[in-house]
């Protein structure tokens, strides 16, 4: 999605990113939901020994994507590098919270980018500046 020549911009990019992982913490809340796109907000709803969860109070950036992609300021829109850092942060999170709910006998979800390597996930959750 972020080789060289390809047709999407980095914005796009990131909003996918910010949606992957919103979509993968409300899918995985079980009680009803105000309209909100905070993934911090959304990361704080889970259970308390979720590894997900660490992610609480980190998620600013990825969150802001929601809007600020759908209505880019050309001194503010994303990099390359950012839509890179947000793909790697929602990645992480749709595959944790993947494992976070397999734990607790659901079926395994089809991940957007097949990853057996947990310890990149959780150094990818580490990582995500506070």
């Amino acid at each position: 999605m972020l080789a060289a020549g390809d047709q999407f911009e980095p914005y796009h990019v990131c909003f996918w990113a910010q949606q992957t992982a919103e979509k993968a913490f409300k899918a995985a809340i079980d009680q009803p939901l105000d309209p909100t796109h905070d993934l911090n907000d959304l990361a704080d709803l889970l259970p308390d020994d979720w590894q997900a969860r660490r992610v609480v109070g980190r998620l600013r950036q990825l969150t802001e994507y929601a809007v600020e992609t759908r209505y880019p300021d050309a001194r503010a829109l994303p990099t390359r590098d950012d839509a890179r850092q947000a793909v790697q942060q929602a990645a992480a999170i749709f595959r944790s919270i993947s494992r976070d709910l397999q734990a607790r006998g659901f079926p395994p979800p089809k991940p957007p980018k097949p990853s057996s390597d947990s310890t990149a996930d959780k150094d990818t959750l580490n990582n995500i500046p506070q």
